[in-house]
């Protein structure tokens, strides 16, 4: 495939102002940089002080023709990028690239297409003689996602993860914070609807997947494409034997816990991984173009891990071939 500098000779990093790059990320960044420039690529840099700014910048550079823009953080960076990039008319985002650099805490989407930070130089200096791929991507009213919508406990539990914990426990904290939803997050009446297919219940969380993994590496939709123009849909309904499960963990003491995080399972997935292991005969899937979802009390969406307005109906659906994507030739 062509270079994408055969007409681009400009790539702006769009860094997210809190994400804790390591002293190797900033050396390779820089040096890389350097390496670019003596093939006649021009780097700029857009630090993000507040958390709106990924967005804001995204969209400024579309008013350049011919860039590529690379989101140095984790999945909301990603996603307030691509936002960003989306919000532009069609003439001036077509011409827009987007790369990322995998700078937060779980960088589910940029693991399971194995970019990974400690490649950075492999990452960017691919870029002069880079393939691309259009990406389909998710949309809710106005809003887009790459990689997950998602509700219910488990969005809540990605959502509200304290840092302390992530520091203190690492990827167990998902599974503990879980727990801690589990109290706050009651099942919900809920119905979907798509096309000729309905299901209607009491379910715990749900969630539609263009990429195959979110909360911290847990693999909720595995047969998931970025580019099959379709959604994969993992509904986990309230059925009497997890809420037995899901009970015994919360009103259980701590040894249980700590028994259970000792065990090698999906278990370091949190909760949800768990359920999907033990439990997949119960979990309702489902292949979609869109969804609608009806629920009995308003509830806030996570896209990409960020949160949106709390409603009590959603329609959501694909966005076929929308995104172009540097995507990084794997080593061999």
């Amino acid at each position: 495939m062509k270079s994408i500098f055969n007409e681009q000779r400009t790539i702006r990093l769009i860094i997210n102002g809190r994400a804790k790059l390591t002293g190797r990320l900033k050396r390779l960044l820089r040096q890389t940089v350097r390496d670019l420039s003596e093939r006649n690529v021009t780097v700029e840099t857009l630090v993000t002080e507040l958390p709106s700014d990924a967005e804001r910048f995204a969209g400024e550079v579309c008013a350049e023709s011919h860039v590529a823009v690379v989101a140095v953080g984790g999945d909301g960076t990603l996603h307030q990028v691509i936002n960003g990039v989306m919000k532009q008319s069609q003439g001036a985002r077509s011409e827009v690239a987007v790369g990322v650099i995998p700078a937060g805490t779980a960088n589910d989407f940029a693991g399971s297409l194995g970019i990974s930070s400690r490649n950075v130089c492999r990452t960017l200096s691919a870029l002069s003689d880079e393939r691309m791929r259009w990406l389909d991507l998710g949309r809710v009213q106005s809003r887009y996602f790459v990689n997950f919508a998602s509700g219910g406990f488990g969005a809540e539990a990605t959502r509200s993860l304290a840092p302390w914990l992530k520091s203190v426990y690492g990827i167990e904290a998902y599974f503990l914070n879980g727990v801690r939803q589990i109290l706050k997050s009651p099942p919900q009446q809920a119905s979907f609807q798509s096309n000729d297919w309905h299901w209607e219940g009491r379910c715990l969380t749900f969630a539609l997947g263009n990429g195959r993994q979110a909360g911290g590496g847990c693999v909720l939709c595995p047969k998931a494409q970025l580019d099959d123009g379709e959604l994969d849909l993992c509904i986990i309904p309230a059925r009497v034997e997890i809420l037995n499960l899901l009970s015994s963990w919360v009103n259980g003491p701590m040894a249980v816990v700590r028994q259970l995080l000792s065990l090698q399972n999906p278990l370091r997935h949190g909760v949800i991984g768990y359920i999907l292991e033990y439990y997949k005969e119960l979990v309702v899937r489902k292949r979609i173009s869109f969804l609608d979802i009806r629920l009995d009390r308003e509830l806030s969406l996570n896209l990409d891990g960020e949160p949106i307005e709390p409603r009590n109906n959603f329609h959501i659906e694909v966005m076929p071939q929308k995104l172009k994507f540097l995507y990084p030739q794997k080593e061999r």
